[in-house]
């Protein structure tokens, strides 16, 4: 599989598998509905959640909300885990994922958010 990729690149770039995946779930997470033009559902208010107040954030929220973000707009991939830490005011994300149809090619993202005070 080989499509475009636009994160992490100062021009437009032709990625395949795991790259594509990785680059898709992150826009997923990154892209608050109402965002994008002809899909106005499409994302997360992952980004919208992690800039409230901290006292505001909940670790389940936050996996819920990326777990059906996930399975909605992402039906490559199998998520088998999501980690979230806290330490100050940052907040980690690591996902487990594998591709479908490939359970043995396991994958991981980490993200890492400084939160608002």
């Amino acid at each position: 599989m080989r499509g475009p990729g636009f994160y992490s690149e100062t021009f437009f770039k032709i990625k395949a598998n795991d790259a594509l995946i990785k680059e898709s779930i992150t826009r997923i997470l990154m892209t608050t509905p109402g965002e994008r033009v002809g899909r106005p559902q499409f994302g997360s208010n992952l980004r919208k959640l992690l800039f409230e107040s901290q006292a505001d954030i909940y670790i389940n929220d936050v996996k819920r909300m990326i777990e059906s973000a996930l399975n909605r707009y992402e039906p490559r991939v199998n998520l088998q885990d999501i980690i979230i830490t806290a330490d100050g005011n940052n907040l980690y994300i690591k996902l487990q994922f594998n591709e479908v149809g490939n359970p043995l090619n396991e994958n991981f993202l980490e993200y890492e958010f400084e939160l608002e005070g």
